[in-house]
């Protein structure tokens, strides 16, 4: 332990004062004759007791108060409170800031992100000039020591939430053994997340573990900006049956919905659009969550048109954290594929031909396949590659 002003601890010696005057202020006893009734005597002395206790109490109570004032105004450090170099070495300080897309969870009509980052800009101002300091966060681009403190500010500030982070896991990583190259300074990081359960595995914690103890020099600190009790209903990965259509196929999907503190069904949309217009709602539906708060949307379109058709699902409750409330997709209408049939004679190829293509419905719109048939001797002066497929039928 170390003192910023040590001369100020000369102030602890005012601790005679009350000693002085419980010395000179003490009431001398005044004799008084009473009559010989020895119950007056007994409480007497019990009074005595008792006021010599409150005494030295009061006492002992001034002395300390001014021991820690003096004590205060010394300004006490201890090693590892990322406010002070040891021995007036300056600090090397890693800001570690989740900027994950999880991290715009809102409470209190603040996002944790923005809780983060003017908690950190509280820290930095409150750093010693000399300090180095690092800004990381989990894009791919995570820089090292900035030029000085009001550039630190700056990239704080200019933080945007990353939608491809990477793990939390490397990134506090990187930042303990940047800061542990600064051999002559003081090294500290510090960790502004919202703590989520699913980052600190306990493979990850352990590996934070194993580095702390190679680098015995630095230390770590957690600042936790997550909320208790979170409220949030989210979308999961969307699955496509198939992203290229053909004519009259329809478009099959499904999302899994998860909730999380709230239990009432959720209303589902989608929406589709092509690249000429502007998305259309399709459809709606409420979706049943089970008990542990999970449920699936399943939605089926038909009619669509030629070409590339991109659209979304959302779901139209609110909650505090709205980046996981839609998915995109994307699908591609093309024409009927083109099959060659290939036989000793065109005979040969009539049945597959009418499996796939049959001739009572080749005048329609949403015929999947269009079927030609040769024979073997004209495949010479067949262009292939203007067809999905080639059959060979009883090939010679």
């Amino acid at each position: 332990m170390g003192f910023i002003t040590p001369a100020l601890l000369g102030g602890a010696a005012l601790v005679a004062v009350p000693l002085l005057l419980h010395l000179v202020m003490r009431r001398q006893p005044r004799k008084l004759v009473f009559p010989a009734l020895q119950f007056v005597r007994k409480r007497q002395q019990a009074n005595r007791r008792r006021l010599n206790l409150r005494h030295w109490l009061l006492l002992a109570l001034r002395c300390l108060l001014i021991a820690g004032l003096a004590f205060a105004l010394a300004r006490p450090t201890l090693k590892g409170t990322g406010l002070r170099g040891k021995e007036g070495a300056p600090l090397a300080v890693a800001l570690v800031v989740d900027n994950s897309l999880r991290m715009q969870y809102i409470h209190e009509n603040r996002n944790r992100q923005q809780q983060a980052t003017d908690m950190a800009h509280w820290l930095v101002k409150r750093l010693p000039a000399n300090s180095e300091v690092a800004v990381m966060d989990r894009s791919r681009l995570s820089g090292g020591f900035v030029v000085d403190i009001s550039t630190a500010e700056a990239r704080l500030s200019n933080l945007t939430p990353e939608s491809n982070p990477r793990s939390l896991e490397i990134v506090v990583q990187e930042a303990i053994q940047l800061v542990a190259d600064r051999t002559d300074h003081r090294q500290e990081v510090f960790l502004f997340s919202d703590m989520a359960a699913a980052e600190w595995t306990e493979e990850a914690i352990e590996s934070i573990r194993e580095l702390l103890l190679k680098s015995p020099d630095v230390r770590i600190y957690v600042v936790d900006v997550g909320v208790e009790d979170t409220q949030n209903m989210a979308l999961g990965k969307l699955k496509l049956r198939n992203n290229i259509l053909r004519p009259g196929q329809p478009l099959h999907l499904e999302v899994p919905v998860k909730a999380t503190g709230m239990s009432d069904d959720p209303l589902a949309e989608i929406f589709l659009s092509t690249s000429a217009e502007q998305a259309v709602k399709r459809g709606q539906r409420h979706v049943q969550l089970s008990e542990d708060g999970n449920g699936q949307i399943t939605f089926e379109l038909g009619d669509l048109s030629l070409g590339t058709h991109q659209g979304y699902v959302r779901l139209a409750t609110r909650d505090p954290l709205e980046v996981d409330n839609t998915r995109y997709f994307s699908v591609e209408v093309r024409p009927p594929a083109q099959i060659l049939l290939l036989g000793e004679n065109v005979k040969d190829t009539l049945f597959l031909h009418e499996a796939l293509s049959p001739e009572l419905i080749s005048d329609r719109s949403d015929v999947q396949y269009v079927c030609t048939s040769e024979i073997f001797s004209q495949a010479a002066n067949l262009q292939l590659e203007n067809y999905a497929v080639v059959c060979l039928l009883d090939q010679p």
